[in-house]
Protein backbone atom coordinates (compact mmCIF):
# COMPACT_ATOMS: atom_id res chain seq x y z
CA UNK A 1 0.00 0.00 0.00
CA UNK A 2 2.97 2.19 1.12
CA UNK A 3 4.45 1.75 -2.28
CA UNK A 4 1.26 2.58 -4.09
CA UNK A 5 0.75 5.85 -2.58
CA UNK A 6 4.48 7.05 -3.17
CA UNK A 7 3.96 6.39 -6.86
CA UNK A 8 0.64 8.62 -6.56
CA UNK A 9 2.48 11.31 -4.34
CA UNK A 10 5.16 11.17 -7.18
CA UNK A 11 2.46 12.67 -9.58
CA UNK A 12 1.13 15.14 -6.52
CA UNK A 13 4.48 16.86 -5.90
CA UNK A 14 3.03 20.13 -7.59
CA UNK A 15 0.79 22.00 -6.97
CA UNK A 16 -2.87 22.57 -8.34
CA UNK A 17 -2.58 18.49 -9.67
CA UNK A 18 -5.71 16.70 -10.60
CA UNK A 19 -6.97 14.86 -7.79
CA UNK A 20 -5.70 11.89 -7.69
CA UNK A 21 -7.51 8.46 -6.77
CA UNK A 22 -6.54 5.15 -4.95
CA UNK A 23 -8.71 1.71 -5.19
CA UNK A 24 -7.48 0.78 -1.16
CA UNK A 25 -7.20 2.54 1.79
CA UNK A 26 -3.46 3.42 1.72
CA UNK A 27 -0.94 6.07 3.79
CA UNK A 28 -0.03 9.42 3.14
CA UNK A 29 3.51 11.11 3.04
CA UNK A 30 3.33 14.55 2.27
CA UNK A 31 5.66 15.15 -0.53
CA UNK A 32 6.91 18.48 0.04
CA UNK A 33 9.49 19.61 2.96
CA UNK A 34 8.34 21.31 5.66
CA UNK A 35 4.82 19.63 6.08
CA UNK A 36 3.74 19.53 9.90
CA UNK A 37 3.70 16.51 11.87
CA UNK A 38 0.79 16.43 13.38
CA UNK A 39 -2.35 16.54 11.28
CA UNK A 40 -4.57 19.56 11.62
CA UNK A 41 -5.77 22.34 10.27
CA UNK A 42 -4.21 25.76 10.10
CA UNK A 43 -3.21 29.07 8.01
CA UNK A 44 0.17 28.78 7.24
CA UNK A 45 1.88 31.80 6.00
CA UNK A 46 5.56 30.84 6.13
CA UNK A 47 6.73 30.35 2.24
CA UNK A 48 7.40 26.78 1.78
CA UNK A 49 5.40 25.31 4.23
CA UNK A 50 2.65 22.88 3.94
CA UNK A 51 -0.55 21.58 5.91
CA UNK A 52 -1.80 18.30 5.59
CA UNK A 53 -5.16 17.52 6.61
CA UNK A 54 -7.43 14.68 6.39
CA UNK A 55 -11.23 14.24 5.08
CA UNK A 56 -14.19 11.83 5.86
CA UNK A 57 -17.34 12.65 3.74
CA UNK A 58 -20.42 10.43 3.94
CA UNK A 59 -19.76 9.32 -0.15
CA UNK A 60 -17.89 10.53 -2.69
CA UNK A 61 -21.04 12.74 -4.30
CA UNK A 62 -20.55 14.37 -0.80
CA UNK A 63 -16.58 14.73 -1.78
CA UNK A 64 -17.28 16.42 -5.28
CA UNK A 65 -20.42 18.96 -4.01
CA UNK A 66 -17.18 20.40 -1.15
CA UNK A 67 -15.06 20.26 -4.15
CA UNK A 68 -18.03 22.09 -6.45
CA UNK A 69 -18.86 24.52 -3.18
CA UNK A 70 -15.31 25.56 -2.91
CA UNK A 71 -16.38 26.73 -6.85
CA UNK A 72 -13.26 24.47 -8.10
CA UNK A 73 -13.17 23.39 -11.72
CA UNK A 74 -14.14 19.80 -13.60
CA UNK A 75 -11.49 18.38 -15.89
CA UNK A 76 -12.18 16.56 -19.27
CA UNK A 77 -12.59 13.20 -16.90
CA UNK A 78 -15.14 15.54 -14.46
CA UNK A 79 -12.32 14.63 -12.20
CA UNK A 80 -12.33 18.29 -9.62
CA UNK A 81 -9.60 20.31 -10.26
CA UNK A 82 -7.85 21.96 -7.18
CA UNK A 83 -6.17 25.37 -7.86
CA UNK A 84 -2.25 26.05 -6.90
CA UNK A 85 -2.09 25.60 -3.40
CA UNK A 86 -3.85 22.66 -2.92
CA UNK A 87 -3.63 18.91 -3.80
CA UNK A 88 -5.73 15.98 -2.78
CA UNK A 89 -5.74 12.06 -2.92
CA UNK A 90 -8.98 10.01 -2.80
CA UNK A 91 -8.69 6.90 -0.81
CA UNK A 92 -12.37 6.07 -0.64
CA UNK A 93 -13.57 3.29 1.70
CA UNK A 94 -10.99 2.13 3.85
CA UNK A 95 -10.16 -1.73 3.11
CA UNK A 96 -8.51 -3.94 5.29
CA UNK A 97 -5.34 -5.65 3.49
CA UNK A 98 -6.82 -9.33 1.55
CA UNK A 99 -5.80 -12.38 3.21
CA UNK A 100 -5.08 -15.87 2.04
CA UNK A 101 -7.46 -18.57 2.39
CA UNK A 102 -7.11 -22.21 3.15
CA UNK A 103 -6.86 -23.39 -0.53
CA UNK A 104 -4.24 -20.57 -0.93
CA UNK A 105 -6.52 -18.17 -2.90
CA UNK A 106 -6.82 -14.24 -1.87
CA UNK A 107 -9.70 -13.46 -0.16
CA UNK A 108 -11.15 -9.79 -0.40
CA UNK A 109 -10.85 -7.62 2.64
CA UNK A 110 -13.44 -6.55 4.71
CA UNK A 111 -14.91 -3.16 4.49
CA UNK A 112 -14.00 -1.19 7.36
CA UNK A 113 -15.36 2.23 6.47
CA UNK A 114 -17.54 2.96 3.69
CA UNK A 115 -17.16 5.84 3.85
CA UNK A 116 -15.42 8.44 1.55
CA UNK A 117 -11.99 9.72 2.57
CA UNK A 118 -9.42 12.10 1.45
CA UNK A 119 -6.12 13.29 2.04
CA UNK A 120 -5.23 16.32 1.15
CA UNK A 121 -2.23 18.91 1.54
CA UNK A 122 -2.47 22.74 1.65
CA UNK A 123 0.14 25.86 0.93
CA UNK A 124 -0.80 29.18 1.21
CA UNK A 125 -4.56 29.12 0.80
CA UNK A 126 -7.26 28.84 3.08
CA UNK A 127 -8.89 25.14 3.35
CA UNK A 128 -12.58 25.16 2.03
CA UNK A 129 -15.25 25.49 4.33
CA UNK A 130 -17.18 22.13 3.53
CA UNK A 131 -13.30 20.62 4.11
CA UNK A 132 -13.25 22.15 7.70
CA UNK A 133 -16.48 20.06 8.30
CA UNK A 134 -15.40 17.05 6.98
CA UNK A 135 -11.74 17.00 8.94
CA UNK A 136 -11.01 14.23 11.08
CA UNK A 137 -7.97 13.18 12.98
CA UNK A 138 -6.48 9.87 11.93
CA UNK A 139 -4.95 8.17 14.63
CA UNK A 140 -1.36 8.13 13.20
CA UNK A 141 0.43 11.48 12.64
CA UNK A 142 1.65 11.55 9.16
CA UNK A 143 -0.85 8.80 7.92
CA UNK A 144 -3.97 8.74 6.87
CA UNK A 145 -5.71 5.78 9.03
CA UNK A 146 -4.07 2.69 10.07
CA UNK A 147 -5.41 -0.61 9.29
CA UNK A 148 -5.35 -3.87 11.38
CA UNK A 149 -2.97 -6.63 10.14
CA UNK A 150 -5.40 -8.72 8.46
CA UNK A 151 -7.00 -12.04 10.66
CA UNK A 152 -5.21 -15.05 11.01
CA UNK A 153 -6.57 -17.73 8.60
CA UNK A 154 -8.03 -20.72 10.76
CA UNK A 155 -5.97 -23.81 10.14
CA UNK A 156 -8.06 -26.31 7.87
CA UNK A 157 -10.01 -29.30 9.13
CA UNK A 158 -8.40 -32.43 9.66
CA UNK A 159 -10.19 -34.91 7.63
CA UNK A 160 -9.35 -37.73 9.31
CA UNK A 161 -8.00 -38.59 13.22
CA UNK A 162 -7.56 -41.07 15.43
CA UNK A 163 -10.28 -41.90 17.36
CA UNK A 164 -8.36 -42.28 21.04
CA UNK A 165 -7.72 -38.19 20.21
CA UNK A 166 -11.30 -37.78 19.13
CA UNK A 167 -12.24 -38.83 22.55
CA UNK A 168 -9.60 -37.06 24.28
CA UNK A 169 -10.23 -34.11 22.84
CA UNK A 170 -14.09 -34.61 23.64
CA UNK A 171 -13.24 -35.48 27.70
CA UNK A 172 -11.21 -32.58 27.30
CA UNK A 173 -13.94 -30.35 26.23
CA UNK A 174 -16.82 -32.00 28.33
CA UNK A 175 -18.78 -33.81 26.21
CA UNK A 176 -17.35 -37.55 26.75
CA UNK A 177 -20.26 -38.63 28.89
CA UNK A 178 -22.81 -37.33 26.91
CA UNK A 179 -21.56 -38.53 24.05
CA UNK A 180 -20.94 -41.87 25.21
CA UNK A 181 -24.81 -42.24 26.34
CA UNK A 182 -25.64 -41.39 22.61
CA UNK A 183 -23.64 -44.16 21.44
CA UNK A 184 -25.06 -46.17 23.81
CA UNK A 185 -28.82 -45.19 22.72
CA UNK A 186 -27.91 -45.09 19.25
CA UNK A 187 -26.65 -48.74 19.62
CA UNK A 188 -25.89 -51.38 15.96
CA UNK A 189 -23.37 -49.82 13.90
CA UNK A 190 -22.89 -46.53 15.88
CA UNK A 191 -21.52 -48.21 18.81
CA UNK A 192 -19.51 -51.02 16.62
CA UNK A 193 -17.97 -47.56 15.47
CA UNK A 194 -17.00 -46.30 18.50
CA UNK A 195 -15.77 -49.37 19.66
CA UNK A 196 -13.47 -50.52 17.06
CA UNK A 197 -12.87 -48.15 14.80
CA UNK A 198 -9.11 -46.91 15.31
CA UNK A 199 -9.68 -43.44 13.10
CA UNK A 200 -12.72 -40.89 12.48
CA UNK A 201 -13.39 -39.66 9.08
CA UNK A 202 -15.15 -35.94 9.28
CA UNK A 203 -17.73 -36.92 6.59
CA UNK A 204 -18.91 -40.37 8.28
CA UNK A 205 -21.86 -41.08 9.01
CA UNK A 206 -21.09 -42.20 12.32
CA UNK A 207 -19.67 -38.27 13.38
CA UNK A 208 -22.80 -37.17 11.59
CA UNK A 209 -25.55 -39.26 13.52
CA UNK A 210 -23.56 -38.33 16.57
CA UNK A 211 -23.79 -34.98 16.21
CA UNK A 212 -26.96 -34.52 15.17
CA UNK A 213 -28.18 -36.49 17.63
CA UNK A 214 -26.46 -34.27 20.20
CA UNK A 215 -27.30 -30.65 18.39
CA UNK A 216 -23.88 -30.18 18.06
CA UNK A 217 -23.04 -27.35 15.01
CA UNK A 218 -20.73 -28.17 12.33
CA UNK A 219 -18.59 -25.59 13.42
CA UNK A 220 -18.03 -27.25 17.19
CA UNK A 221 -17.44 -30.63 15.43
CA UNK A 222 -14.78 -28.78 12.75
CA UNK A 223 -13.51 -27.17 16.35
CA UNK A 224 -12.90 -30.36 18.07
CA UNK A 225 -11.28 -31.92 15.17
CA UNK A 226 -8.52 -29.14 15.10
CA UNK A 227 -8.22 -29.28 18.95
CA UNK A 228 -7.87 -33.60 18.24
CA UNK A 229 -5.74 -33.04 15.41
CA UNK A 230 -3.09 -30.86 18.09
CA UNK A 231 -3.15 -33.37 21.20
CA UNK A 232 -0.01 -34.99 21.01
CA UNK A 233 0.41 -38.56 22.65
Amino acid sequence: LLTMLDRATDRLCRSGAAVEKLAHSASFHPCLKGAPSKPGIQQLGTPGMWTTTYHRFLNRAAFLAACDGADWPRGPDNQPLPPDGATLVEIGPLIAPPSIGPDGMPIPGEVLDPRHHVNAAWHGIDVPEAFRAAAVAPATPNRCFALPAPPTAEPPVPTVIPAWKGKAALREAGLLDAVEAAVAAAGGRVQDAWAGASEWSRDSDFLRTLAEGLGLPYSQVDALFRSADLIQS
